[in-house]
């Protein structure tokens, strides 16, 4: 079934988005920490402390309690009856890195209890500190400190039925349609991403129409697989949409490439291999994402040997079974046993040096738009980028300066190596790209193969789900067993948080709903 055609932006990344089609040329990751900062935050002193001046935080850890090894000791500033009650150490204050921000976590490590605004801690339990919160020791009278974050954001701008459950904090990303924002459960502790989506009803189909915001809210609660982004709640205000995900510790993609300059091909193919089943999934459940690039592929934890989460579902398209749709072969080896329905897509949507070329060429007249394949052709880009460190198509104004004089291996649809005064359109609906031996001289020939079977003008015969999987590539069992063992580990950290402490599945039971949702992988 066709769509109208519309020209869509890309959303921002769920995580944040370290880099930008236009920088490809840096291979630095900047901090999102301002320079010369020293100070990042503030104890102010409060009624039960006396002659004690503001304590400064500068370094990533401080210790609070009675013994002199302490950072800030506890003892003449405070009354005999308050000071019994203090432990030998009673609270830790630290700074931790999440990605490209910075997080500050009170942990409570006393007898007699910690509180942050009255409510209890807990020993051995940490909560995120947040500007203006109150400190308080072995009962919440005790004020101690008010804490004061140097890079405060404030939270006076959100709904109150969203601030009575998280609190929300520093900016993770932004796009032309909203931002991402590390929020926390104040329950619980917990730091999710929050994807903030301001609705306008003059967007005309854009990101921000709120039927395109219903769409990405629908499809995120049909998912639930260990390598895509998973909704945890959501708030549908009159002027914003909230969304609250998982968050990935470890950035996205691109962060990582960058900071590598690129990827092992057992780190690629770790990666890859995740992405792949990834879009397998998604295609099985009738949804196309349309806008599949490394800055939309998150890590769970840091480094290039984590589990990813295929995210951003802005763009994408769910095709319902009762839309009109063709039963054909699979495109590609007609030895391949796969069948599927071509669903028609016109829309012109996605990033310039991921988008397919069928997608280009949907806005002719004489063509009849484009399938889910143009998600295999991105995961072509994708793979040459993680492997080479940079993109096969260089926007417009760079192919005037391009060296071809190590382009020695040609892609698919080329008749040049690389020509010069090509524009990125021209050059992606030729499938004008090459592997230069600079780049690519440390890769084995079987990823190059690959990359050429995805990377295929023609749909019909693009490399399809189970012809990547077959590839000789992609035959590593060791990595297979550790790509599998960290979709266990995520299913049962998921089945803990969903149903109870114990982690069996026999605890959900009494939701049957919940239950199906966790094991639907």
């Amino acid at each position: 079934m066709s769509e109208d055609v519309h020209v869509s932006e890309s959303p921002p990344s769920t995580y944040p988005i370290d880099s930008d089609p236009s920088n490809w040329n840096s291979c630095g990751i900047e901090s999102s920490e301002p320079q010369n900062l020293k100070v990042w935050g503030r104890l102010f002193p409060l009624c039960a402390i006396k002659n004690t001046g503001v304590v400064d935080l500068e370094h990533d850890s401080y210790t609070f309690g009675r013994l002199s090894s302490c950072d800030v000791v506890f003892s003449r500033n405070m009354t005999n009856d308050h000071l019994q009650l203090v432990s030998k150490i009673h609270f830790k204050i630290t700074r931790k890195q999440l990605a490209s921000v910075f997080v500050v976590y009170l942990e409570d490590l006393s007898s007699n209890g910690t509180f942050v605004n009255s409510r209890k801690v807990g020993k051995g339990r940490k909560v995120p500190l947040v500007n203006n919160d109150l400190i308080s020791l072995a009962m919440p009278p005790i004020k101690v400190f008010a804490f004061t974050n140097c890079l405060r954001e404030q939270n006076s701008q959100y709904p109150e039925e969203v601030l009575k459950k998280y609190t929300i904090t520093m900016e993770l990303g932004a796009g032309s349609c909203g931002a991402v924002r590390l929020a926390f459960d104040k329950s619980s502790g917990k730091a999710f991403a929050m994807k903030i989506i301001r609705k306008s009803a003059y967007s005309n189909g854009g990101l921000n129409d709120p039927s395109k915001i219903m769409n990405e809210i629908k499809i995120l609660k049909s998912l639930s697989h260990p390598c895509v982004i998973r909704i945890e709640d959501f708030f549908d205000t009159p002027g914003d949409c909230f969304i609250v995900l998982t968050l990935a510790e470890g950035g996205d993609l691109m962060k990582c490439i960058l900071e590598l300059q690129h990827l092992s091909e057992k780190e690629s193919k770790q990666i890859f291999y995740q992405i792949v089943l990834a879009v397998q999934y998604l295609h099985s459940k009738g949804i196309t994402h349309r806008d599949l690039k490394p800055q939309n592929i998150l890590l769970v934890s840091q480094g290039p040997n984590s589990l990813i989460k295929v995210a951003d579902f802005g763009l994408s398209k769910s095709l319902e079974r009762s839309q009109i749709g063709i039963d054909l072969p699979c495109s590609g080896s007609s030895q391949n046993s796969e069948n599927f329905r071509v669903d028609i897509m016109k829309t012109i949507c996605g990033s310039p040096l991921y988008v397919a070329p069928e997608i280009l060429a949907s806005n002719c007249s004489n063509t009849v738009g484009y399938t889910r394949m143009v998600d295999i052709w991105s995961m072509g880009v994708i793979l040459y980028v993680c492997l080479s460190g940079s993109p096969p198509f260089l926007p417009s104004s760079s192919y005037e300066d391009q060296d071809i004089s190590d382009s020695s291996t040609l892609g698919e649809g080329s008749t040049r190596s690389c020509s010069k005064r090509r524009t990125l359109q021209s050059a992606i609906l030729a499938g004008d790209y090459c592997f230069p031996k600079r780049l690519w001289g440390h890769v084995t020939g079987n990823s190059i193969d690959l990359i050429k079977g995805m990377m295929t003008v023609d749909p019909n015969q693009r490399f399809t789900h189970d012809q990547i999987l077959a590839h000789l590539w992609m035959q590593d069992e060791e990595m297979k067993f550790q790509v599998h063992r960290l979709m266990t580990m995520h299913k049962k950290r998921y089945l803990r948080e969903s149903c109870g402490n114990s982690g069996s599945t026999s605890d959900c039971t009494h939701q049957p709903q919940k239950r199906e949702r966790c094991l639907d992988y």
